[in-house]
Order: structure tokens, then sequence, then C-alpha cells
């Protein structure tokens, strides 16, 4: 190999090396920071397709790493003086510089293998067109909130009101709009309204139902029912962008509905549901059941919760608690709200002393 074939395999080699561990940073930050599993899954396409480009020139990565000069690197004791995105930002950081990195490989392979040079640049825009992606799941703040937690459902008539002001306020972790019967035209206006009372960072919006519109109007999540599509394919529709919930009406509907991981089950209906009032009850107990069967995976109790009981489906075990009508038609709906906060609280004291 020729002195000037090994420096430029060695300036390959090293931006290689830089690419690779750039995109592995992001992957990672993205799987195990964000559960963002299919973006996280694209990036370790392109981290296998860095090497498969460098097998293109000649002798392939064997030739780059016979190549390497680690220890006569000039940039080897480099100090870097980390500003802006980079010092603060990993995510950012290491982005930019599998992307520049990308650059220099399209750039050097070009005189010894065209092939190599065109995968290298694909490459280049593939993390170009996945910063945007990166972005939405950064952007998101579409995590579960910690339990226990209010889960507010409602029509459109009440939350164009004052209601939604009033449950973003009270803390709700999730605020429903529930939407049967309108066409879909006036359900994305109306889904896009609500969005725009209920601020990212605040109570996470989701839509029932339809996880197209949930994605049009930028909800945070998509419910769907025990008869609606698999969570799996609401996955395939959503990606990354929306948490997805799971609604379930019995034992084997909830073992079901967790073996394709939903975000959240919805177990119900616990008690006699005035908003549902032939909806099966469940019960307490097997709530409880679902409640243990689920891990990690947090269980909203619904139908019939109401200032009486909703102690009862937390000591049973539900993550959050589905309120309806308790909140819609209370006569007092901040009084109500301040009284389920005030057993919320209740709740953590004693299950902190307990544990």
């Amino acid at each position: 190999m020729s002195n000037t074939r090994k420096s430029t395999y060695r300036a390959i080699d090293a931006n290689l090396n830089r690419a690779s561990e750039g995109v592995r940073t992001v992957e990672d930050i993205l799987r195990f920071g964000h559960d963002a599993k299919r973006v996280a899954g694209t990036l370790r396409a392109i981290r296998h397709d860095l090497r498969s480009a460098a097998e293109l020139l000649p002798g392939g990565n064997a030739a780059l790493v016979s190549a390497r000069d680690s220890r006569r690197d000039v940039a080897r004791n480099a100090t870097t003086l980390e500003t802006g995105a980079g010092a603060s930002d990993p995510l950012a950081a290491n982005l930019k510089r599998a992307q520049e990195a990308a650059r220099v490989l399209e750039e050097l392979s070009k005189a010894i293998n065209a092939a190599a040079s065109s995968m290298f640049g694909d490459i280049r825009f593939r993390l170009y067109d996945i910063e945007k992606d990166i972005a939405k799941v950064v952007a998101r703040t579409r995590r579960m909130p910690d339990a226990p937690f209010l889960y507010a459902v409602a029509g459109y008539e009440d939350l164009k009101g004052a209601l939604t002001a009033r449950l973003i306020r009270a803390g709700a972790g999730l605020i429903q709009l529930r939407d049967k019967d309108a066409v879909d035209a006036v359900k994305l206006a109306r889904a896009k309204s609500v969005r725009k009372k209920i601020k990212p960072g605040s109570s996470l919006f989701v839509v029932n139902d339809r996880v197209d519109i949930a994605l049009a109007a930028g909800a945070d999540a998509a419910h769907l029912g025990a008869e609606d599509m698999p969570v799996d394919a609401a996955r395939d529709i959503a990606g990354d962008s929306l948490l997805i919930g799971r609604s379930s009406n019995s034992y084997r509907e909830a073992m079901t509905a967790l073996e394709q991981r939903p975000d959240y089950l919805a177990v119900g209906a616990v008690f006699q549901s005035p908003t549902k009032p032939d909806r099966k009850q469940v019960g307490l107990k097997l709530l409880s059941r679902v409640a243990e069967a689920a891990g990690d995976t947090p269980v909203v109790a619904i139908g019939g919760i109401n200032l009486g009981n909703i102690r009862e489906v937390l000591d049973a075990g539900a993550s959050g608690a589905a309120v309806v009508s308790a909140v819609t038609q209370a006569d007092d709906i901040d009084a109500t709200l301040k009284r389920i906060n005030e057993i919320f609280d209740d709740y953590r004291k004693t299950k902190n002393r307990k544990g």
C-alpha cells in the first residue's frame, strides 16, 4: 500500500470510527433514554451500513485497520472546549459528529471506489433525514406521569370550555378527548382545538380510538378500545410519535394487550359506570390481578370512579384513575379536583411510610 493510500485509509478509518461512535451514542440515548425503539432501530441499520460501505473499498475494513496508527495521531491528546449544544446536549453533538464524518468519508472514498462513496453519501442524507424524527422524539413530553395520576376523559363540549384549563391546573396526568360521533374533518378540527389548549409540558393530550387523527392533531397519545387495531399496528403507523394506550374488559383481554406492550393499559369498568351503564363490571379483584401482572406497564382504572372509591382503585394497584362524570358533572369541579389531589397525596404518604 502506497504512503498516499495509507494516509487516506488512516483518515477514512478515523472518520468511520467517529461516525460509528456518534451514531451508536445517539442510538443508545434514544433507546434507553427515550424508549424510541423505531428510531434507534433505524440508527442501528445505519451503523451497520457504515461498515458495509467500508467493505467496498479495496481490502475492506481489514485494510483500514491495518493502516491505523493511533499512537502517532496528532489529535490523540488534543483537548476540546465544548460550547453550545455539545456541552449540554450529547444527542445533538453526536449526531452532528456522525453527519460530518459521513461527509468526510464520502469525499475521501470518491477517488478509491465510487460505490463506497455513493453509499457513504446516502448514509449522510439518511442522518440528515433522521434528525427530524429525533427532534420529534426529544420535543415530545410524552412519558407517562408518575403514579398516582388523574386520567380525565371528556367530550369536546366540555374540553372546549374552561374545563381543560382547570384540569391542567389540577395536574391531570392525561386528558382524553372522547369524540365518537363527529365526521373525521370535525374530529380533527376539534382535536387540534383542544391540542392548542394543552401546551407541551403540561398534561398529556389523548385522542380516543383514532391514531391517524391523534397524529394529525399533534396529540401525545392515542387510546385504543379492545376492538380497535392492535397496539403493534398502531405503532407501525405512529412510530415513536405517540403513546399508545389500550382498553381491556377481562383478564384475557388484558394479558393479550400486555403482550403488545402498550404504554398503559386501561381496565374496566371497575364499578357501575353512569357513562356506560351496560358495560360489565370487572371489579377490584380483577383490577388487582391485572396490575400485578402488568409489571412496569401503568394500569389505569376506569368506570364509575368517583371521590368515594378512587382510593380503592389505587390500593388495588392502579397507577392512574380515569374519571368522567365524577368531574364533568360535579357541582364544584375545582373542589372535586382538589379533593382528588388530596386523596392522591394521602396515598403517596401512606405508601412511603410502608415503603
